[in-house]
């Protein structure tokens, strides 16, 4: 999501993207900046990238309103000739996280030090120990961290974070596939992951950061500043975003620019027998993007989702039937050349979002999601709705979700009602974040853990999944996974001696693992229309690559803190 702290120019109809499953929802967390007295929202908006002008009839999103909305310009070299590069690999939270850091500082910034560099490193340490604080992990999360230079038309985005791969899962109870973010599914029990048989990407999650902004660390030796924000603040929240609070895939698309609203679930844009679905790139959108293969599957976040009453899934499952409907008709023509079983077969996404909104009962549908998202009080999330995790989660109640009568694509649906929780001990995870807030200071105030995570936060973090860490003395009961729900068969490949399995975090060292360097940048070095590594703002460090993942990270969801 492009966010702009001059204010943020009015959102033009669109369908949305969250993406990322193999890079699923993603959640592209974006954080954008406010005028200094405002509160900004923190949202997970999608966007649509290139999707072919539809037919004037239908209000949809023309290819030129797509192309003002692409974040790709995030990641382009920037004026500044003279930037440094500082890179580095290091570990946070006793070894549960792993991160690869790249830095680009603006000129001037001396070559040893570099101010906003050495700071970032800090603040992504003690925010990875305070999600260790609340949780045990089983195996390490690796995280992609880029502090880039923005183009004057991206200056004021905050940052951006979203989970790299989704995988697909079958629950025992329900008989229903949920995809599970790559940091939760490192966390299981399956026997496939010891035995090699899970693909991982490169990375858990993917981050950016602004590194032209005024952040504001609390070991910076002055009080915060009415202008700034707190960049502690901003990685724990993306973080979470990253290990899947918040990844929805089935309320994620608003289909229309007129009114009433109108929302709709993500769709593949890769077929079924391709498995796992690959990473979300810009030249390859995995969900939301120009093919529609079928409806994508509910995120495990939906398993606890529940909008006036009824399970989201319930509620969207009419228009996966009216998809297969319509094709039988032959009211929709497929794409494809070849490949003809069911989730192989083509089309194109703007003549199925057409014929849903031409369909009476589809459009009523989508229309009802777009009511109920709006109304106070609607969304809630039932901690208690997945046998795994309810014992660690009981007595908590259903948590209402943000449905604002006004709707913001991104901050609606994925956070804590703001009205419920801004003003209390689960002030983080809401999608509202005010500059001149001093995080350690408002943990005070509010009276919320010494981590900052707030109960209701850890209570959903925990449902997904993850593991509490016990009191001292206590040992650590990870989850059971695999006496409850099974990895896809189709989504694994043949066991292999000799690949490398996850490690634990006890495997890693605390601290930096690699020595800091910094290079002089140059602009505009690109290769193929991808950005080289030795670009200052291609993101993803080092050893591990990252041309590729970082052009990832243009995906469509998007967590963000944006302005209002």
């Amino acid at each position: 999501m492009h966010l702009s702290s001059t204010r943020a120019a009015p959102r033009r109809s669109k369908p949305a993207r969250l993406p990322v499953l193999a890079a699923l929802v993603l959640a592209l967390l974006v954080l954008v900046a406010s005028p200094a007295t405002d509160a900004s929202p923190l949202s997970t908006a999608r966007f649509l990238r290139n999707l072919p002008d539809a037919p004037s009839t239908v209000p949809f999103l023309s290819r030129a309103n797509a192309a003002a909305l692409r974040v790709g310009a995030w990641l382009t070299s920037p004026v500044d000739g003279a930037a440094f590069r500082y890179q580095r690999a290091l570990t946070g939270g006793s070894g549960a996280f792993q991160f690869d850091l790249t830095c680009d500082a603006p000129a001037g910034t001396p070559s040893t030090g570099l101010g906003v560099c050495a700071t970032a490193e800090k603040a992504l340490q003690r925010a990875a120990a305070r999600l260790a604080s609340e949780w045990a992990f089983r195996r390490t999360v690796r995280v992609a961290v880029s502090l880039f230079l923005p183009k004057p038309d991206s200056a004021t985005t905050l940052g951006v974070a979203n989970p790299s791969a989704r995988f697909p899962v079958r629950h025992r109870d329900d008989k229903a596939v949920y995809l599970y973010p790559t940091a939760l599914l490192k966390q299981g029990d399956w026997p496939e992951i010891d035995k090699g048989q899970v693909e991982w990407p490169s990375y858990d999650i993917l981050a950016q950061f602004n590194s032209a902004r005024d952040w504001w660390v609390a070991d910076a030796g002055a009080p915060i500043a009415q202008t700034q924000r707190d960049l502690e603040l901003v990685m724990t929240h993306e973080l979470l975003h990253g290990l899947g609070l918040g990844d929805d895939t089935l309320m994620a698309t608003p289909v229309t620019s007129q009114t009433p609203l109108r929302l709709a679930p993500l769709w593949d844009s890769t077929p079924a027998s391709v498995q796992p679905p690959p990473m979300d790139t810009p030249s390859q959108l995995t969900w939301a993007g120009d093919d529609f293969y079928r409806f994508t599957a509910p995120s495990i976040w939906n398993r606890f989702t529940v909008l006036d009453g009824r399970p989201v899934a319930a509620r969207t499952a009419p228009l996966a039937a009216a998809f297969t409907r319509l094709t039988q008709s032959g009211k929709l023509t497929s794409t494809s050349t070849s490949g003809r079983t069911e989730g192989n077969v083509r089309y194109a996404a703007v003549d199925v979002l057409n014929a849903l909104l031409a369909d009476k009962p589809s459009e009523a549908l989508m229309a009802d999601l777009g009511k109920l998202a709006t109304t106070p009080g609607a969304l809630v999330f039932d901690a208690a709705a997945w046998p795994p995790s309810a014992a660690r989660v009981s007595g908590v109640p259903r948590i209402q979700l943000e449905t604002a009568a006004a709707y913001s694509a991104g901050t609606s649906l994925v956070h804590l009602a703001a009205s419920a929780s801004a003003d209390g001990p689960d002030f983080l995870m809401t999608g509202r974040v005010r500059t001149g807030t001093d995080f350690n200071a408002t943990i005070g105030a509010l009276r919320a853990p010494a981590s900052g995570i707030g109960p209701l936060a850890k209570a959903m973090v925990t449902a997904l999944g993850y593991t509490p860490r016990p009191a001292a003395g206590k040992s650590v009961q990870y989850t059971e996974f695999a006496k409850h729900a099974d990895l896809l068969p189709e989504a694994l490949r043949e066991p292999s001696a000799t690949r490398a399995v996850p490690g634990a975090p006890d495997d890693a060292a605390a601290g930096s693992t690699s020595q800091a360097k910094s290079v002089p940048g140059s602009s505009g070095d690109k290769a193929d229309g991808t950005q080289k590594a030795s670009s200052p703002t291609s993101a993803a460090a080092g050893s591990r690559g990252s041309v590729k993942v970082w052009t990832a990270i243009l995906v469509l969801a998007v967590m963000a803190i944006a302005s209002s």
